[in-house]
């Protein structure tokens, strides 16, 4: 598939093509997949986009040249449809690109365990956490609700972190806000450190300062999170990262697109599938759901500050919500009609007004072939008032 180089430049090759594909994937977003072998078989789809990438690279006399088109080719050919937007099948293409290529993503290395204090957000129910990178120790959001760690590119820039670009068209209905098209980039293969607990192989997401909220570092996701059994208590407030232990008793979560999800009760109806997002300082509920919940609306709507941009709201209250046998009276929430909220088909998201009244066990299971969690366990328990 590597044209006119020799074995050396062929190995040098395959790493830089790697490591941007491993963003590609991040921004593809996943569906559920099974992990592939080098030995796998290749898929039908994988030989046909094998062939039609080697076929738009052609020669290239250098393997920068050959790098540089072959990431060209894949983005038009496997991420990207005739107009140029994001294919809802990318992950499943790129998949099975990486499988007929015989590429296996590195797997995250997890050591040791920690204890850290949180710090809380002004006007916002969120955590911050100290997140060190490369010697520089930075307060980064806690949110489950984030597929992958962000970091903001000045930072980035301050620390001589290399960035991969990526094409804006990838971007469109990856995260809230009502920008169309936002420039993100990659940060291959980083160390992430919080006091003693550590992960290698992470590839944070760059964004500008802008887009990151409350004028944090970064932020923090459950691609370091989920190598963890993860304790949180809003009353300390304090976290608790700890080596992974058999999943015990709970409440089952499932991976959906790189969000975990729980099934949910409002006003007695249900069961509603929503995303559990320490990074939503509210419950969100999709417009789709208020309608046939028939929630009141406010009409006065809030603006909502998101990485893509500002989201329009309405706020409402939810009579009664339930996970497991937990239960809220009175909550205040937010209808948001959010491609985001569409594309990933859930009916909203459990923000910390809910889950701040706990002390929440997250048990983290199997991960697919993109690194995303596939389900889990969460272990709720009442506070004091």
């Amino acid at each position: 598939m590597f044209h006119n180089l020799d074995k050396m430049q062929m190995v040098g090759l395959k790493q830089l093509v790697l490591l941007p594909l491993i963003g590609m994937g991040i921004l593809s977003g996943s569906p559920q997949f099974s992990a592939f072998s080098q030995e796998s078989r290749p898929s039908q789809l994988g030989k046909q986009l094998q062939q039609q990438v080697q076929d738009c690279v052609g020669r290239s006399s250098s393997a920068t040249q050959s790098t540089q088109r072959y990431q060209t080719c894949i983005t038009q050919l496997i991420l990207l449809d005739d107009n140029g937007n994001r294919r809802s099948d990318a992950s499943q293409r790129l998949l099975a690109f990486f499988e007929a290529m015989g590429i296996a993503i590195p797997k995250r290395q997890r050591q040791g365990q920690t204890v850290v204090n949180l710090q809380a957000i002004p006007r916002s129910n969120c955590f911050s956490l100290p997140v060190k990178i490369k010697g520089y120790t930075g307060q980064f959001l806690l949110d489950t609700g984030a597929t992958h760690t962000v970091i903001n590119t000045r930072l980035g820039k301050q620390l001589d972190l290399p960035l991969q670009d990526y094409p804006p068209n990838l971007t469109q209905g990856l995260a809230f806000g009502s920008g169309n098209k936002t420039q993100i980039g990659i940060y291959p293969a980083q160390i992430l450190s919080i006091e003693e607990a550590s992960v290698q192989q992470i590839h944070p997401l760059g964004m500008s300062q802008q887009a990151i909220l409350y004028d944090l570092s970064g932020i923090l996701g459950l691609d370091f999170l989920s190598q963890f059994d993860m304790v949180i208590d809003p009353s300390q407030p304090q976290i608790q990262l700890l080596p992974p232990t058999p999943q015990k008793g709970g409440i089952s979560l499932t991976g959906k697109g790189g969000w975990l999800t729980v099934q949910v009760m409002i006003n007695g109806q249900g069961p509603f599938t929503f995303a559990l997002d320490t990074g939503a300082t509210q419950t969100i509920v999709s417009p789709k759901l208020a309608d046939q919940l028939a929630l009141s609306r406010s009409a006065k709507p809030v603006q909502l500050q998101g990485l893509l941009g500002m989201e329009a709201a309405q706020p409402t209250q939810l009579n009664s919500i339930q996970i497991g046998q937990h239960q809220t009276t009175e909550l205040n929430a937010l209808i948001l009609a959010s491609p985001l909220i569409e594309r990933m088909q859930v009916d909203g998201l459990i923000g910390q007004n809910f889950l701040n009244q706990y002390r929440q066990h997250w048990w983290f299971g199997a991960q697919n072939a993109l690194g995303m969690v596939e389900q889990g366990t969460l272990h709720l328990s009442p506070l004091q008032p």
